[in-house]
C-alpha cells in the first residue's frame, strides 16, 4: 500500500532523512522504531506532504505522492495523527469531529456512534470543548477526528507517548480494531512494549537511516539488537 524509496530529506543545510526505504502492505501494523531524533516524525511528515523531499519516491496504493500537497495526499486516502494532536481547543468533541468528515471509501464511512464504541470515553462528553479534556481524551479525538475522514492508511506519530497506563491500553485496543477493520497503520513509537502486541513487522531508524527490519517477533526476541538501538 505504502511504499518509500531512497527518501532524503533535509532541514535548511542538516540533511535529516538518509535514503530511507521500507514498505507497508496493506491491512497491516507497522512500527517505526528508534530513539529520540532518530527521524520517525519526519519520515511521517514528508508522507503526508507537510515536508518536500529532497530526493527519493512515495508511493501509495500505486500512485506517486512525493511533492503533493497534504490535503490532496488526505482525499487519497491517508490519515496523519500528529504527536501535538493538535485538536480545535474551543470546539466541542462533536463540532471537532465534523471538521474531519470525509465522503466514504471502499464503500463504509465512520460514524460518530462507531468512533464512540471504539472510545467510550468520548461518548460521554460530546458537548465538551477540547481544551477541557486530558491529555489521553485529546488524544483519543485526534484519533477519532482523523478516522471521520474514511483513510484506507493512518499515520500515528508517538501515540502512546505522556499517557497513563490506562489511557496507553485504550489506545492500544483502538489501534487493534483498526487492524480487525482492515485498515493499514504506520506507528511511529518509541515505547516497545506498546508496540509489541500491535505490530506485524518493524522497521528501525537511526540517525535518519534504516538500520533494521523485519517481523517484530524477530526484534521481541533479540534483546541484543533492542539493546543497540533502542535502549535509553
Amino acid at each position: 500500500m505504502l511504499e518509500i524509496s531512497k527518501l532524503v530529506v533535509a532541514y535548511g543545510q542538516a540533511t535529516i532523512l538518509q535514503g530511507v526505504e521500507f514498505q507497508v502492505r496493506q491491512g497491516e501494523v507497522l512500527a517505526l522504531l528508534g530513539r529520540n531524533g532518530a527521524g520517525k516524525s519526519t519520515t511521517l511528515k514528508t508522507i503526508m506532504g507537510l515536508l518536500r523531499p529532497v530526493s527519493g519516491h512515495i508511493s501509495f496504493a500505486g500512485q506517486n505522492i512525493d511533492g503533493i500537497d497534504p490535503f490532496r495526499i488526505a482525499r487519497l486516502g491517508i490519515g496523519y495523527v500528529p504527536e501535538e494532536r493538535r485538536i480545535f481547543n474551543e470546539l466541542t468533541v462533536m463540532e471537532n469531529l465534523e471538521i474531519g468528515r470525509q465522503q466514504a471509501r471502499n464503500g463504509h464511512a465512520w460514524s460518530e456512534e462507531e468512533l464512540f464504541e471504539i472510545f467510550p470515553n468520548l461518548g460521554g462528553m460530546r458537548a465538551r470543548r477540547g481544551g477541557a479534556m486530558s491529555g489521553g481524551e485529546q488524544q483519543m479525538l485526534t484519533i477519532a477526528r482523523t478516522l471521520m475522514g474514511n483513510p484506507s492508511l493512518v499515520l500515528l506519530d508517538e501515540p502512546s507517548e505522556g499517557l497513563s497506563p490506562l489511557i496507553v491500553e485504550q489506545m492500544a485496543e483502538a489501534i487493534q480494531i483498526l487492524k480487525r477493520r482492515g485498515i493499514t497503520v504506520l506507528l511511529a513509537e518509541q515505547n516497545l512494549h506498546f508496540t509489541e502486541y500491535l505490530a506485524d513487522d518493524a522497521v528501525i531508524m537511526e540517525k535518519g537511516r534504516i538500520v533494521w527490519s523485519g517481523a517484530m517477533k524477530s526484534l521481541m526476541a533479540d534483546a541484543t539488537l533492542q539493546a543497540r538501538y533502542l535502549a535509553v
